[in-house]
């Protein structure tokens, strides 16, 4: 079970919420990505909310929502919520595989085109501490070269904390789903630490978690298809271990799975993506990189670990 508050907002490319200060965090570090593994369920993960200068809530979806909907405790009737694919800038937020397929490779704030507009967020449970954290996420320099978004943090007691992507937004209140029906899954290098801290019992201990938000698990609050109760969130994902060296992870969307105490929402409606988060269970140190999130079609790609400062990125990949 979990508890989440109504989501924080990303700026796209950090510019249309014009009251958050965009930043960057030119800190370096020679942190710590491994191979896939399974690890516990986890009680209570995931919810949007950042612990730094207060509770930054702000709300996501289409404007005008609130938190009324068809009730709470178990899946309910038939649901509609008001996310949906929609018109962004250069088109509507639909891939087609024959363009880029690469989201973010944090050389820039925000990402944009083949569907996408949007950046990544970070929230908390509102205990411990984060950096950084709230919305417009900024990446820092890598060690050998480039930029790759960094997160550290401790001392979460409740369910813990995380970071994500929203794949389309047109601005605060106008988010949208994607329609990634044309891709086979996502892939993602990432290396870091994820330490259990010692002071009580937590779900995943070491692990990271990576899941993919489709309609049916977003509360109806924020234009899902969810009640809003702790149904939600329950994302079919992968856990997977990190080591100080970066790695290459790619998971098919068909082998990703929930971790069941939530709604039941396989399978995944690709033509209804929300975002892609990362997640790390309470009572965990942690110092996580994450560079170069890519769709991918086909057969999984394959790179060698990278243990020196340099990575290559996409270019050491092969299909």
């Amino acid at each position: 079970m979990q508890h989440r508050r109504l989501t924080t907002l990303l700026s796209v490319t950090c510019l249309s919420l014009g009251y958050i200060a965009c930043s960057s965090d030119d800190s370096d570090s020679s942190a710590t990505g491994g191979a896939p593994s399974t690890g516990g369920a986890e009680s209570a993960s995931g919810g949007r909310s950042s612990s730094v200068g207060g509770e930054i809530v702000i709300p996501i979806g289409s404007g005008g929502k609130t938190t009324e909907g068809p009730g709470s405790g178990g899946a309910g009737g038939d649901i509609d919520g008001s996310l949906a694919v929609c018109d962004l800038d250069d088109g509507p937020s639909v891939g087609d595989p024959k363009k880029s397929l690469l989201i973010e490779d944090f050389e820039e704030d925000g990402f944009w085109g083949n569907g996408l507009q949007g950046g990544f967020y970070a929230f908390t449970d509102g205990t411990g501490t984060q950096s950084p954290t709230g919305i417009s996420l900024t990446s820092s320099p890598r060690p050998g070269g480039g930029r790759a978004l960094r997160i550290t943090g401790s001392g979460q007691t409740v369910w813990g904390s995380g970071f994500g992507a929203i794949l389309s937004s047109r601005g605060e209140g106008a988010e949208c789903l994607f329609d990634g029906s044309a891709y086979t899954g996502f892939s993602f290098w990432a290396k870091g630490s994820i330490e259990v801290d010692g002071t009580g019992s937590t779900d995943r201990p070491g692990l990271l978690r990576t899941k993919v938000l489709e309609k049916d698990v977003v509360p109806f609050s924020e234009g899902g298809n969810c009640p809003d109760d702790d149904a939600c969130y329950d994302a079919a994902g992968a856990n997977l271990k990190l080591t100080d060296c970066w790695q290459l992870f790619a998971f098919k969307f068909d082998e990703l799975l929930p971790e069941g105490w939530g709604r039941e929402s396989l399978p995944l409606d690709l033509d209804e993506l929300y975002t892609i988060e990362f997640g790390v269970a309470h009572r965990h140190d942690y110092d996580v990189w994450i560079d170069d999130l890519s769709f991918f079609v086909g057969d999984k790609p394959t790179a060698q670990p990278v243990c020196d400062e340099g990575m290559g990125g996409m270019g050491g990949m092969t299909p």
